[in-house]
C-alpha cells in the first residue's frame, strides 16, 4: 500500500498532486494519507499521524511535510513496516546552512 503523509486539500500542494496522482493513475493497492486535522482529502479519511495506521500494510510513504518534522516521520513509518520513502520535502541543504 501507499502513504501520502502531510495530504493536502489545497490543489497547489505536493500533498494534494501526490494523493490526486495515485489515485488517478488506477493503482488498486491499499491508500491511506495522513494530514493533522484529520481532514477528508479527495475522499480518502485521513488519520493525524503515521503510528494511527495499521502495521505491515504499506510499503511506501510520500512524503509531503516540514523537513523537520521527517525524521519523526520517517521513524514512525519505519515502525509500520513501511520500507521505502519517496521525500518532496524543501529545508535541507538545498535550503543554506539552516536546512536540516
Amino acid at each position: 500500500g501507499v502513504v501520502v503523509a502531510g495530504a493536502s486539500s489545497h490543489p497547489g500542494k505536493f500533498g494534494f498532486v501526490s494523493l490526486h496522482n495515485v489515485l488517478a493513475s488506477g493503482y488498486a493497492g491499499a491508500v491511506a494519507a495522513t494530514n493533522r486535522d484529520r481532514a477528508e482529502v479527495l475522499g480518502i479519511q485521513t488519520v493525524a499521524d503515521i503510528a494511527d495506521l495499521p502495521d505491515d500494510t504499506y510499503d511506501l510513504v510520500f512524503v509531503c511535510t516540514p523537513a523537520a518534522a521527517n525524521p519523526d516521520l520517517l521513524r514512525a513509518a519505519a515502525a509500520k513496516g513501511i520500507r521505502a520513502a519517496f521525500v518532496t520535502s524543501a529545508g535541507y541543504g538545498e535550503a543554506g546552512e539552516a536546512g536540516i
